[in-house]
């Protein structure tokens, strides 16, 4: 109810206080969904290092096979090689359109907390703008006075 009357002394319509409610709220979902695209290529990334890792073992197994005269080891141990390194070609690509996707979301959020932030300074500069009558009063500005006071002295 005082949020209600606030507004209504500073002249926000309703419309315009469900404007910055709507903002707030479109803010917040952007942020949830940010972190969700986030957190896909945070896995998208981490899949990539275990699948890089994981080629680098199958390698060096496939060396230590061949020093050993076992060439079916060997065989083995690089066909997994080379299924590591098939499943890595497309992460790259995966990886590039999550940054590309998280570039965006940042993008997004930081033009919409700014015109949060704009309706919000502009219901600040409203409110500090809005004095009563009585309050215009109670100003008094020095030229007017020292005028008033000459006035005074001629009469």
């Amino acid at each position: 109810a005082a949020d209600k009357e606030a507004a209504k002394r500073l002249g926000l319509t309703p419309e315009v206080m469900q404007a910055i409610a709507d903002l707030d709220s479109d803010v917040t979902a952007t942020r949830e969904d940010f972190e969700l695209v986030k957190q896909a290529r945070n896995n998208l990334i981490k899949r990539k290092e275990a699948l890089t890792a994981d080629a680098e073992e199958y390698y060096e197994r496939a060396k230590k096979n061949l020093e050993s005269d076992n060439e079916e080891g060997a065989r083995t141990a690089l066909t997994y090689r080379r299924k590591c390194l098939d499943d890595l070609e497309p992460l790259d690509k995966q990886i590039d359109d999550a940054n590309f996707r998280c570039e965006q979301f940042q993008r997004a959020m930081a033009s919409m907390e700014d015109r949060l932030q704009d309706i919000l300074d502009l219901q600040a500069r409203s409110a500090s703008a809005s004095v009563s009558k009585s309050e215009l009063n109670q100003i008094q500005d020095p030229l007017l006075e020292k005028f008033k006071k000459w006035e005074n002295e001629e009469k």
